[in-house]
């Protein structure tokens, strides 16, 4: 069982065979966890024990708060911990049975397969996982009920990892959400904008009638109330909550925060117009929200890091038209020595230096540095180098020269950059 993470309150029970715990969406126990590696680790059989071994992953996997170097037999009672991830795990040999223990039921399988132990939760209205025929028809359609949000739950876990915008992830999230909730008329997600810190309706989706298609237009109307409370107290908010002996003709609405580390990204809301939510659905829909916070914050990193890599590649150009600009060899005179050694403090800077020929006998030699650093020094150090080249060939002196390439750089109006130059 999960006792923290992305999908804490999973439970799993081993049969036999072998389980890659991951990242991947084709992995036996899938972890929507950044932090986890594609394929992390490995729990098989081997003889009557459950063995686990890491595989290769980057933030390595701890039994009992021992790193795992190499394959390591599981007891009774250990606790896994892959990055953010917390896993109990439990091995007896009996048959199974139901054993009470106070507020918790463990459910014992027969030879060495896992124990999953649930803790009843007033709170989010989880219930343990018990055999059927020991349950009433009540009991039994409250756990079909449950394991259909689970898997509705596993399915948009699956769709976050596979989306690669935040975009894309928000419009599947939200047809999920309509699936996932038959009794909701409209789902929206509103996100934060990153420059303006503004909530904005990113995705949205309306259900006109029992049996039609959802439609993406309309207008969304969320209250301020739920906003106020999602966005300050960061958790999930229920308003109009529905009995349990009845929840017709009653409306609710609830949101839950788009958060990861701390960071909000925005709101997502469900309203039911006609139908009831219970604190159950509060609590899952927050986690359903918590997912898709940590899917939006990788995606942003990815974007970043999109843009850092492309903005490395456009200076790595610009460095090399920089020194295409810089004189390719020294001039050759007789009784002179030259040495040159260019090395901006960025990728591209405002140092730079020139030979210029005036006439065969005369030769000028210009170093200069621009007042700021990075683009916009070496964008104006190739304006200055190349009005002194082409005005050279007329200017008669050094005091000339400068005065005229002074007076045309002036006029540029360069938001006050200037440049100090010795010729």
């Amino acid at each position: 069982m999960f006792l923290a993470g992305p999908i804490a309150g999973r439970r799993y029970k081993l049969a036999d065979g072998e389980y890659v715990i991951g990242r991947r969406s084709d992995c036996q126990i899938f972890v929507p966890d950044m932090r986890v590696s594609r394929q992390h680790a490995r729990l098989f059989r081997d003889a009557e024990t459950w063995s686990l071994e890491d595989l290769g992953s980057n933030n390595g996997t701890f039994v009992n708060g021992v790193k795992v170097q190499q394959a390591t037999m599981l007891r009774h009672d250990d606790e896994i911990v892959i990055a953010n991830n917390r896993i109990r795990v439990e091995a007896r040999d009996a048959e199974i049975k139901i054993v009470p223990e106070g507020n918790n039921v463990t459910i014992v399988d027969g030879g060495a397969s896992s124990i999953i132990k649930s803790r009843e939760d007033s709170h989010s209205g989880r219930m343990p996982i018990v055999s059927s025929g020991m349950m009433s028809i009540a009991d039994q359609r409250a756990i079909r009920l449950i394991e259909r949000k689970l898997d509705a739950l596993t399915q948009i876990l699956h769709a976050t990892a596979a989306s690669d915008t935040a975009e894309a992830l928000l419009e599947k999230l939200v047809d999920a959400l309509l699936d996932l909730f038959p009794q909701c008329d409209d789902v929206g997600v509103l996100v934060e904008d990153e420059r303006t810190g503004e909530l904005k309706v990113q995705a949205q989706r309306h259900r006109p009638s029992v049996g039609a298609k959802s439609t993406f237009g309309g207008d969304l109307r969320v209250p301020g109330t739920i906003i106020q409370h999602v966005v300050s107290d960061r958790r999930g908010v229920l308003l109009g909550d529905a009995s349990d002996e009845n929840d017709e003709g009653i409306g609710s609405r609830m949101g839950a925060p788009l958060i990861y580390h701390g960071a909000h990204y925005g709101v997502v809301y469900v309203e039911a117009k006609s139908h009831g939510f219970r604190q159950e659905d509060v609590d899952l829909l927050q986690a359903i929200a918590t997912q898709a916070g940590m899917a939006i914050h990788a995606t942003r990193v990815a974007v970043q890091l999109q843009r850092r890599e492309k903005l490395e590649r456009d200076l790595r150009v610009a460095r090399q038209i920089q020194r295409s600009l810089l004189p390719a060899n020294v001039p050759q005179v007789v009784g002179l020595d030259f040495a040159v050694h260019y090395e901006p403090a960025y990728q591209i800077g405002g140092d730079f230096y020139d030979f210029i020929w005036h006439d065969p006998s005369h030769l000028g030699l210009a170093v200069g540095d621009v007042a700021g650093k990075a683009i916009s020094a070496a964008l104006y150090m190739a304006r200055l180098t190349s009005e002194l080249r082409s005005r050279a060939a007329i200017a008669r002196t050094p005091a000339r020269l400068l005065r005229r390439v002074n007076q045309e750089i002036a006029n540029l109006g360069d938001d006050g950059m200037f440049a100090t130059l010795v010729y």
